[in-house]
């Protein structure tokens, strides 16, 4: 009975919780932080949404036809290997900041040095992705392949194939084909999923990991022999070791685990050994994974260490919405030790908790539910690159001015996913049907929800790690609406459906109007051609009078030069750019904008024109395929140097513009006509 009503709650909960984010994701997606920009707005964004979900609804009922189904799914399989693959090879590049940091030191470790930046003792929680990815970057020196940015985004997306195909195989297991087919396509479409491969980091990762172990937990659930329940349950929990060795907030997934196992129609005995077996699990997995740490000699410098209620006292900061800035890091990082830097951040998080109040803690709730859940592209309109030695035509529609229709799509399908999730909930409240092998995607994604929204940092990004679980449990609420549909023949009276057609005709070209300022209105757009920026640098001594240089391949033509190169004496640093031996500006540190400067091969030179020494900042790193050649008087260190085209265009050309109204205005075409069909 207890347990009955646990579960009860739980779902309960998680109905709110979707309705919030819908109510988000609808009406004001990505208003904290502006992100609303980068999408078409409301009135246009429901009928799209509207629209689709119709399409969806034929494909539903085509689906049942074994040719079209396996049609179908070939065809979402080519789309993704072609698109893969050209991103692996054609979009490669790193943020500068984290994901550079880890790309560093994988390739120091592959290379056999095992000497650890300072990073890692502010984020330790990174060191276990960063070993992985130097074993990628290893087996692509052994196999002789020089382009490893490329290697490893395909073993990014690897990941990411492999917890989308663990999804589909619980699916399998537990639904229909019909409705397993609304997974497929909605997984091989939600393109933001995919795209985070294009980052170096621990995201999917952490993902692959956390996906791997449900497969087992429902493995070890359905299986009825007792050696394979063992070692289905042994290998899940190292699993979720592993995701949270890759990424903090992947420990929910231990935590839902657990909670999840006492909710179960268990007997205490069986409890009490899954409980046994999860812990002593964990103990191994957390000594083997020290000493993996030991044998790269890690160790965490207390000089740079942050203690974990840093990230609790980002999470309540009223003044940044719970983000990260807002100076908080050098506010802490004054303090000399983790013990002094603890108490500090405990007395921040006491002081928000009694200036907020409960009002204003709702309110920080608020925003941050809207930063983390309103957006579905996840964050992938903040990743933009700082490190790029290839430009690409893709880049613009997808990091840069012109990826309004991605992101608006990704929009699309993420709040049918949540409106899926919602119907999800309901039925199961209805039919209180609790023995579903969806109480641990619940329990996990309701979990991160609240792990962010009520303590931890937010940012849109930290959303990814529930995806999948909600592509899964989305795709079930979907298959469950167009059941009723169907059952009720919800469409039979015509004059209702020719109404409201005509509402989503009426709300499409409402919202086609509402938009032509994202055709008509140019902006500007500074479209990265070399980028070689990070924010992490080391000391270059220059003798007095001397001169440095680093040849830099510009791919595309530019009339922007950015560069910072921060000195101990600007005044006697003069840093020119030369062109075919010939010198053809004096810039300074920032942005300089110059009359158009055509592709190919250009020194930048730093000189030091005093007769004393001057200490320059600079990168430092192995010699990789996103940087440029080292400085030549340096072998491991690069100017920080940015060549670009600044430009004025519009968000969307007008042909995409019309192309993608006249798309939709065909999908309501059809799916009216479908429904008339059905009618008669």
């Amino acid at each position: 009975m207890i347990r009955s009503k646990m579960l009860w709650l739980v779902w309960g909960i998680s109905a709110l919780v979707s309705i919030f984010v819908l109510a988000n994701a609808i009406f004001i997606p990505g208003m904290v932080r502006g992100a609303q920009a980068n999408i078409f707005n409301q009135v246009y964004l429901l009928p799209l949404s509207c629209i689709f979900f119709g399409f969806l609804y034929i494909l539903y009922n085509t689906l049942k036809m074994k040719k079209y189904r396996y049609g179908i799914y070939v065809l979402l399989i080519m789309f993704q290997i072609i698109l893969q693959f050209y991103l692996a090879f054609h979009v490669k590049g790193a943020q500068g900041l984290d994901d550079f940091d880890m790309r560093v030191q994988a390739t120091y470790l592959a290379h056999g040095s095992h000497s650890w930046a300072s990073y890692f003792s502010f984020a330790p929680n990174n060191v276990g992705a960063t070993i992985i990815f130097s074993w990628i970057i290893k087996v692509a020196m052994l196999l002789g392949i020089n382009n490893t940015t490329g290697f490893l985004n395909l073993f990014l997306f690897f990941c990411i194939d492999l917890a989308s195909l663990c999804g589909w195989l619980i699916l399998k297991r537990h639904t229909n084909k019909k409705a397993l087919s609304i997974y497929v396509i909605l997984c091989t479409l939600f393109l933001p999923l995919f795209i985070t491969a294009l980052f170096m980091y621990t995201d999917p990762l952490a993902l692959t990991f956390i996906m791997i172990s449900f497969y087992y937990v429902d493995t070890f659930e359905a299986s009825k022999k007792k050696t394979v329940k063992i070692l289905s349950l042994t290998f899940s929990i190292v699993m979720m070791c592993l995701a949270t060795f890759c990424k903090t907030n992947a420990i929910i997934m231990l935590i839902a685990f657990l909670i999840y196992s006492l909710l179960k129609k268990h007997s205490l005995k069986k409890i009490v050994a899954i409980m046994l077996i999860t812990f002593c699990v964990y103990g191994i997995c957390n000594y083997s994974y020290k000493q993996v740490q030991n044998s790269y000699n890690f160790s965490i410098k207390k000089a740079d260490n942050f203690p974990y209620n840093f990230w609790i006292a980002l999470g309540l900061n009223n003044k940044t919405d719970g983000t990260s800035g807002g100076g908080l890091w050098a506010d802490t990082a004054r303090y000399p030790d983790p013990q002094t830097r603890e108490k500090h951040n405990n007395f921040l998080i006491k002081k928000e908790l009694k200036s907020q109040g409960l009002l204003g803690l709702l309110n920080l709730w608020s925003r941050k539910i809207n930063i983390q859940w309103s957006i579905g592209s996840i964050g992938i309109e903040r990743r933009v690159y700082n490190i790029s030695s290839q430009p690409s035509f893709a880049y613009n529609y997808i990091f840069g001015n012109r990826n309004i229709i991605l992101l608006t799509f990704s929009q699309i399908i993420y709040i049918i996913l949540w409106f899926g999730f919602f119907v999800r909930c309901l039925k199961t409240l209805k039919t209180t049907n609790f023995e579903n092998f969806e109480n641990l995607s619940i329990l996990f994604i309701i979990g991160i929800f609240f792990f962010h929204m009520l303590m931890w940092e937010t940012m849109e990004r930290y959303a990814y790690i529930v995806i999948v679980p909600l592509l899964m449990v989305g795709s079930m609420g979907i298959a469950d609406t167009f059941e009723f549909i169907r059952d009720n023949n919800t469409f039979k009276n015509r004059f209702f459906l020719n109404s409201i057609t005509a509402i989503l005709a009426g709300c499409l070209f409402l919202g086609f109007s509402l938009n032509l300022d994202k055709v008509l209105i140019n902006t500007t757009y500074v479209k990265p051609v070399l980028k070689q920026s990070f924010v992490r640098k080391t000391p270059l001594t220059i003798k007095a009078h001397q001169t440095i240089s680093e040849s830099l391949n510009a791919k595309y033509n530019f009339n922007q030069v950015v560069t910072n190169i921060p000195s101990s004496n600007s005044s006697a640093t003069k840093i020119s750019l030369k062109h075919n031996n010939k010198k053809i500006l004096t810039v300074k540190n920032g942005i300089v904008n110059i009359t158009n400067r055509p592709s190919g091969k250009y020194i930048l030179q730093v000189s030091n024109i005093s007769n004393k020494p001057i200490v320059l900042q600079v990168i430092k790193s192995l010699p990789m395929d996103l940087l440029q050649s080292p400085i030549q008087q340096s072998r491991l260190k690069y100017l920080d140097v940015q060549l670009a085209e600044s430009q004025n265009e519009t968000k969307i050309s007008k042909i995409q513009y019309i192309m993608f109204f006249i798309l939709f205005l065909i999908l309501l075409g059809l799916a009216h006509i479908f429904l008339f069909k059905k009618t008669l």
